[in-house]
């Protein structure tokens, strides 16, 4: 199969734009879901941010995302950006994950974590690994890990 198909149905630069999309779904779920993740954060960890902070830090992720889509495709590397966003999205399903079994209950963001990003990420991990070389693919992966540790940090600090 060419490379720059994900599959007879749908072409790198689609499965590209399904971060984006899903990435919407994820933060309504944390600022709609239970009581919202500004409260569970506070809960939970007693950080404390805003409401309007969380927005503002979401919609720098989701520019950062959807930019990232966007220069990938003008610059032809949509493999790494599918395998490092891949890695992020599962990553951070498997921490809501986590989080949730540990707290024995449902935290902001669990659902679209478990029907979306963790599905979404590891089938695009399992889907792209054949067309990149070894050492580029562990390089996306831990650039994926590295922005999940960044994000982990900043968010304990408050968005700080």
């Amino acid at each position: 199969m060419d490379p720059s198909q994900a599959s007879p149905l749908i072409s790198l630069s689609t499965w590209l734009w399904l971060f984006p999309i899903t990435y919407v779904i994820h933060i309504a779920e944390e600022y709609w879901g239970g009581e919202g993740y500004v409260a569970y954060l506070y809960r939970l960890r007693g950080v404390t941010i805003t409401p309007k902070r969380f927005l503002i830090l979401q919609l720098l992720g989701f520019g950062w995302m959807t930019g990232l889509v966007i220069i990938s495709q003008l610059l032809n590397f949509r493999e790494f950006v599918l395998a490092m966003l891949g890695t992020v999205t599962m990553l951070n399903g498997i921490t809501h994950s986590i989080t949730a079994i540990r707290h024995r209950g449902y935290g902001p963001g669990l659902v679209s974590c478990v029907l979306t990003w963790i599905p979404l990420g590891l089938l695009t991990l399992i889907f792209i690994f054949p067309h990149m070389a070894l050492v580029t693919f562990v390089a996306a992966v831990l650039c994926g890990v590295g922005i999940i540790a960044f994000i982990m940090i900043f968010t304990m600090r408050g968005g700080k």
